[in-house]
């Protein structure tokens, strides 16, 4: 009896080791094949992507500060390296949208590509001798600006569950957003009553917008924090220089190629969460 109880034992607990790594592998299945449930279990910073990661982070700083540098000693004009730098944003906005899984993460990435073109486009015109307050480039502002708006709005609903604070929140934040552009519009309107100074408020509006899509939903940090981060920074960089197309400063020139690393890192860890899904 003891010799049966003895042989049984050790097959009872087989048995039970399959089991629960079948149960482990059918887990992992639907973790990663239920876009609803991958919501809940974002995609971990895998040991390769993290070394990728810091080496384009190394390599950006250092290449922003050698930049820098030599448009100093007038080696070059500012807008071909914040172009540059565009450039590259454009092919990471191009593979997000060829990769992308998600209608949403598509839609974000066609709107990031029309962002890049537009900067690209401001930064171009920088390069020429042209007044800043240009229509041109207050034209480009405002659509550069609305451009990163809808990706941004398009990329954070893509793999977050929308709460109830979410929904209140795309409800309020176009209603205050109005209120606050036209309000400044009207308080300065003895200083200079245009259409472009409205355009100009609008953009800035539009980009404090672009921040608190991120940072004001907590369902956005609990599920892809990285992501928050990276893209929210941004508008907060950009708006800190006051437009980045006024290139004239070492500091303008230098954070705003940090303000463009940022958002190239935010699409590579969009690119890992598409090609791990």
């Amino acid at each position: 009896m003891a010799d049966n109880l003895t042989q049984s034992d050790p097959n009872h607990h087989k048995d039970l080791a399959v089991q629960a790594e079948d149960a482990h592998d059918h887990q992992t299945t639907v973790v990663t094949s239920d876009p609803q449930l991958a919501t809940r279990f974002p995609i971990i910073w895998t040991p390769r992507f993290i070394i990728i990661f810091f080496l384009v982070l190394v390599i950006g700083l250092s290449s922003a500060s050698i930049l820098t540098r030599g448009w100093l000693n007038g080696y070059y004009p500012a807008g071909w390296v914040l172009m540059a730098y565009t450039v590259v944003n454009l092919g990471g906005w191009i593979a997000v949208s060829i990769c992308a899984r998600s209608p949403w993460v598509r839609f974000g990435g066609i709107f990031g590509c029309l962002w890049a073109i537009l900067m690209g486009i401001t930064f171009a015109v920088a390069v020429f001798p042209i007044d800043p307050s240009s229509v041109i480039l207050i034209h480009a502002t405002v659509a550069a600006s609305s451009a990163l708006l809808g990706s941004f709005i398009c990329l954070s609903i893509a793999r977050t569950p929308l709460r109830r604070w979410d929904r209140v929140f795309f409800i309020l934040a176009p209603i205050i957003g109005a209120i606050v552009a036209f309000s400044i519009f009207f308080i300065t309107r003895g200083a200079a009553h245009s259409v472009f100074l409205l355009e100009a408020y609008t953009a800035t509006v539009e980009l404090w917008v672009c921040t608190a899509i991120w940072w004001v939903r907590l369902s956005c940090w609990r599920t892809q924090a990285g992501l928050t981060f990276l893209l929210g920074i941004a508008p907060v960089i950009q708006l800190t220089l006051m437009q980045p197309v006024n290139s004239n400063t070492e500091r303008v020139v230098f954070f705003s190629q940090v303000m463009l690393l940022s958002i190239l890192l935010g699409t590579l860890r969009i690119l890992q969460c598409e090609l791990r899904h």
